[in-house]
């Protein structure tokens, strides 16, 4: 008999590194294809699927799901999960003409890829897509808090170190200023003689024919919808427009994303505290400048 007649096909999307082979357990995914067989069913014969989008197997043949490799920016929950996601920062230090590509090999994303999952995230990061600082394993070590991928670094913890201090600084310095800002306001006022009520008539007027605080909220608005564009429709937008996004975000959050000491500093790093930061401070400051003008109002008005 013919033994080439015996000879049993390997499963589809199947091959072997060796011509002749005498088992089918010799068969393995061909090139662009993985073996999606979890760790219970590996006395099954291989299982070949198409590798999706984010999982890089060309040139590469008897891929795994253990060792699927991921290109940069992608992340999944596990080895044995072929769940391959985008990571939210996957743009960074990204962008194209079209405005429509996932991810480039230059992204400074915390997501590092690769074909093994224990070192899918940069160092120093963990968690769901590479977002948290990697604990410490020696007690007394320094906090560090995350810090997100831009255009000029990549994803990284980094030290507290004073940040807390400093956040105080940048804090009195601001109310410093604003009440130097109005005593001399006060000052040059009383030195010009200028007529109040004329000045408060003037802004008076001024509102009903222009209507500025109308205009002002409908331009806020906007750039409050537009700068969250890139993150929440995976859009890569050309560098300058995303720098020119990432000052106006800064704004309209007041700076405490970028001034304010980071919740993890604080032993608040979990995303319960961050949701309860965010629900609550920006209120209370918007609180607190409209008493602050209500105060001055009604002093002025004396």
């Amino acid at each position: 008999m013919d033994n080439a007649s015996a000879c049993e096909l390997c499963p589809s999307f199947s091959t072997t590194l060796t011509e002749g082979s005498t088992s089918i357990d010799k068969c393995i995914c061909s090139e662009g294809y993985f073996d999606a067989r979890s760790a219970d069913h590996q006395s099954d014969r291989v299982h070949c699927e198409r590798c999706s989008t984010g999982v890089n197997c060309f040139g590469r043949l008897g891929i795994t799901m253990k060792t699927l490799p991921l290109q940069r920016g992608f992340y999944r929950p596990s080895e044995q999960s072929v769940d391959v996601r985008r990571c939210p920062d996957a743009p960074s230090n990204c962008s194209t003409s079209d405005g429509v590509e996932p991810v480039c090999d230059g992204t400074s994303s915390g997501c590092r890829g690769g074909d093994n999952f224990n070192a899918s995230c940069m160092d120093t990061l963990t968690g769901l897509f590479c977002e948290l600082c990697l604990p410490s394993n020696t007690s007394g070590s320094p906090r560090v808090y995350y810090v997100p991928a831009s255009l000029s670094e990549a994803a990284h913890c980094k030290d507290c170190k004073n940040q807390l201090g400093l956040t105080i600084g940048i804090a009195i310095g601001i109310v410093g200023g604003a009440i130097a800002l109005a005593g001399v306001s006060y000052m040059v006022s009383r030195r010009l003689n200028v007529d109040k009520t004329y000045f408060w008539q003037l802004l008076l007027d001024l509102n009903v024919m222009a209507r500025p605080l109308n205009k002002l909220k409908i331009m806020v608005g906007f750039y409050m919808i537009v700068s969250q564009v890139s993150s929440v429709y995976d859009i890569v937008l050309p560098a300058a427009i995303t720098v020119f996004l990432e000052r106006v975000s800064q704004v309209l959050t007041l700076g405490l994303d970028q001034f304010a000491t980071p919740l993890a500093c604080l032993g608040l790093g979990r995303y319960p505290d961050t949701l309860t930061f965010w629900m609550v401070v920006p209120p209370a400051i918007l609180v607190v400048m409209i008493l602050g003008a209500v105060a001055v109002l009604c002093y002025q008005r004396k």
